[in-house]
């Protein structure tokens, strides 16, 4: 018997109507073999969700936190319009590809995971440094092969995510350095929020569902993480994508001989330490820098044709005393 999950870690799950099917964990899920039809019907499906959950986690923060400062509370308007947008353009490609809405099922672990977060720079730091990073490697990688494919409306939606994740990244980045800078206490709140996040993680996906995606270098320079930052995940992902895929490969087989489920690989990616506030988000290989494309979409400055630009002034958070990189939690899913 599956216990429920904690809710210390989890808070309660945002609405869904009568077509959603919501599960707590990755196993839970139908987890379609890679490379099947079905498989990149659930990816889309999922994506479109996912996309819903980070619209509604950056929409409760500015509920949860009224007295924040004015600035961030705009970024975080922009990003719930943002997001918004990108459930659209998920649901444009499901209807045209005769996906139904709640034809899947789906996590909201997401939003649960971020609603037992306390503080400000303690979401930012696992949503938009972490899930939003993660994000952007996701949509960068993405674009290539739906490129290679001849998928035009999904080379269109993932350069446009693209665009908008460096900035989402960004203003958090710029956001928590400036924070930690005014005061150092900050960091503290941080250590917890990723400590919290890994944990939940290690619960969510026990069973597997881990896809390594190398970092984007470029993307996410521009979205102002530190080399360092992105030296400490290539030198993790090393370390940690054996003991990733022979966990995956054993839950393919049990799914196989126990319950006679296809194999798995969604792709979601939970690349966490449990109980370690000093995860860190892990890729396979640093990648030839190049420059971020623009985006159709509204921007950082709410216009269209807004390119994606980087906030200044950057403050180091990797330096000594300060945790060195995010949490290697996942929502993402690789692009089949």
């Amino acid at each position: 018997m599956t216990l429920p999950l904690d809710p210390a870690l989890f808070g309660p799950s945002q609405a869904r109507d009568a077509r959603f099917t919501v599960r707590e964990r990755w196993g839970e899920l139908r987890n379609h073999p890679p490379g099947s039809p079905e498989y990149r019907r659930e990816f889309l499906h999922r994506q479109m969700n996912e996309e819903a959950n980070v619209m509604e986690q950056a929409a409760q923060s500015l509920v949860d936190f009224p007295d924040a400062d004015w600035e961030i509370r705009m970024w975080l308007a922009r990003q719930c319009a943002d997001e918004a947008r990108h459930v659209r353009l998920y649901l444009r490609i499901l209807e045209r590809r005769g996906i139904a809405v709640g034809e899947y099922p789906v996590l909201n672990f997401q939003y649960r995971v971020l609603s037992r977060i306390g503080s400000l720079v303690g979401r930012l730091a696992v949503e938009n440094r972490t899930f939003e990073a993660d994000g952007l490697d996701a949509a960068t990688f993405g674009v290539a092969e739906a490129r290679t494919e001849g998928d035009a409306d999904m080379s269109v939606l993932l350069d446009t995510q693209q665009a908008d994740e460096i900035v989402h990244v960004g203003f958090a980045n710029e956001w928590i350095r400036r924070e930690v800078k005014r005061d150092p206490r900050n960091i503290l709140l941080m250590a917890d929020a990723l400590s919290r996040a890994a944990k939940a993680f290690a619960i969510v996906f026990e069973s597997g569902g881990v896809v390594r995606y190398p970092v984007a270098d470029a993307e996410r320079r521009e979205a102002g993480f530190e080399h360092r930052e992105i030296e400490v995940a290539a030198r993790l992902s090393a370390e940690r994508r054996r003991a990733t895929r022979s966990r995956t490969m054993s839950f393919r087989r049990s799914s196989r001989t126990t319950t006679g489920l296809p194999g798995t690989g969604s792709g979601l990616r939970w690349r966490g330490r449990p109980g370690s506030s000093s995860v860190g988000f892990t890729c396979d290989r640093p990648t030839t820098p190049r420059r971020a494309r623009s985006s159709s979409a509204t921007g950082c400055v709410g216009r269209p044709g807004a390119r994606a630009t980087r906030p200044k002034d950057r403050v180091r958070l990797s330096g000594r005393g300060s945790p060195s990189s995010a949490p290697n939690v996942s929502s993402h899913q690789r692009w089949p």
